[in-house]
């Protein structure tokens, strides 16, 4: 891989792909209103930032799944449980 900002993000936001589809799949069994639409929304994001038109694309889009992620913790901490999964997988 070469040593520059555009594949950083490339890569990077890949990375966050994999890790909010596997989020999703945990997700599917629960009852949670509106969890699984926040992180479906989070990976059309990532989607874009993982394969961009180019760089300011992807950053916006980067950008954008960061904030997204900051915003899906605030809402899950709100929470005493997430209602349907099970937590020792």
């Amino acid at each position: 891989m070469k040593a520059n900002n555009y594949d950083h993000q490339k890569f990077y936001s890949g990375k966050a792909l994999e890790s909010y589809e596997k989020l999703f799949k945990l997700l599917e069994g629960s009852q949670c209103e509106g969890l699984s639409e926040k992180v479906q929304d989070i990976i059309a994001d990532a989607l874009k930032a993982a394969d961009p038109a180019d760089w300011d694309r992807g950053r916006y889009y980067s950008k954008k799944v960061f904030t997204s992620t900051l915003d899906l913790i605030s809402y899950m901490d709100g929470r005493t449980e997430v209602a349907g999964v099970d937590s020792t997988e």
